[in-house]
């Protein structure tokens, strides 16, 4: 029929020129008869993609970077263009997830790495190479960086992958600081107290009050400056004695869940109404989908305890018992089953509403077979 594909299979089967011996669904006739896939029953060679055989990782990036290719553009190109051989895949990503995939830099061999899978040098190491540059301000910082001579481990946006971890400003950042060295800080017990006195809540009104008044020149703006010499966070530095969620120890998932199950809430608004009440307890996380993800974490309706399961999260039974359960029905029609008995609300939970789609090379047959309809 020299057809080149699925649809134009598709459309031979209407068009009422197909022989009444030749079946219109080869895959389920031949099933286990010879049938492979639909390249192979048209002749075009063509192999699905979920049925490939890749090369391993190492094989087939070493075979790309022979390519010499630039960015991701250039690789959507390469595949579109005919090119490619069928043993190295279009969305390398997803197939060598856990097999070696770094980064799209990585695969091509450009050396470019994505801006938030780079690994920078820690502050004080970074800050050492910047006031090495001899830089008199932020403006010439931005100029180098512009420059092409920064290393890669250096980021340009220093305030903000440095914030929190000893950002103490540009002066500080390129040591031409004509203010205070900061040799001549205080102790933090002595840092502490100032701070206590001011009354603050946040590390936010600490910052705002640093721009708004002059502090004295023996107090860091960035208190960070005492990392291993006492301190605790800003709940203890302004003595308001709140925890930053990053320094709190929570409940192990178990027992938070079954503490989240004792307060009944049904939904997902009721649980973001109660985090907004203020009632929570803080060895309990806000946002338990991060802190327990890998630890038990399933659902919103598993930390709930409300009893609905996300159709993704469901265990169905195996395909001989869902079929003698679906049997057991004596139903006619798939059109029965789908818009009669699935719609009930009777069907359990772990039974599919597409039988099909869950069932596939897992023993179906067909939908006669699954009903037991002869």
């Amino acid at each position: 029929m020299k057809l080149a594909n699925g649809s134009d299979w598709q459309e031979y089967c209407k068009s009422g020129e197909k022989p009444k011996n030749i079946p219109s669904s080869p895959n389920y006739v031949y099933k286990d008869k010879g049938y492979t896939h639909m390249g192979n029953w048209l002749g075009t060679g063509r192999v699905p993609e979920v049925l490939r055989v890749y090369q391993d990782f190492e094989t087939a990036r070493s075979f790309v970077h022979e390519l010499k290719l630039k960015n991701t553009k250039e690789w959507n190109e390469y595949c579109k263009s005919g090119d490619k051989p069928e043993n190295i895949p279009i969305a390398p990503a997803s197939h060598y997830k856990n097999k070696g995939w770094v980064s799209m830099g990585d695969w091509l061999g450009s050396g470019v790495v994505a801006a938030h899978k780079m690994v920078y040098r820690n502050f004080e190491d970074a800050r050492e190479f910047a006031r090495s540059l001899n830089l008199k301000s932020s403006t010439e910082w931005g100029e180098y960086c512009k420059s092409g001579k920064k290393p890669f481990d250096i980021p340009s946006n220093v305030n903000n992958t440095y914030k929190k971890k000893g950002w103490n400003g540009f002066q500080d950042w390129l040591g031409n600081n004509n203010n205070a060295s900061s040799k001549n800080y205080c102790s933090f017990k002595q840092a502490r107290e100032f701070a206590k006195s001011l009354k603050l809540n946040s590390a936010a009104e600490w910052r705002d009050y640093c721009k708004k008044n002059k502090i004295p020149i023996y107090i860091p703006k960035n208190p960070y400056y005492y990392k291993d010499k006492g301190w605790k966070g800003f709940g203890d530095f302004l003595g308001t004695g709140s925890i930053g969620s990053q320094n709190r120890v929570y409940k192990d998932f178990s027992s938070a869940r079954k503490f989240i199950h004792s307060l009944k809430l049904k939904s997902s608004k009721e649980w973001f109404i109660y985090l907004k009440e203020g009632g929570k307890p803080n060895d309990i996380p806000t946002k338990p989908e991060r802190t327990y993800k890998d630890k038990g974490w399933i659902g919103m309706s598993d930390w709930l305890g409300h009893g609905k399961t996300t159709h993704h999260n469901i265990k169905y039974r195996e395909f001989d018992k869902a079929r003698t359960f679906a049997r057991s029905l004596k139903l006619s029609s798939v059109k029965e089953w789908k818009e009669e008995y699935c719609k009930s609300g009777k069907k359990p939970i772990d039974i599919p509403t597409n039988a099909y789609q869950k069932y596939q090379n897992k023993g179906w047959k067909g939908w006669v077979d699954f009903l037991g309809k002869e």
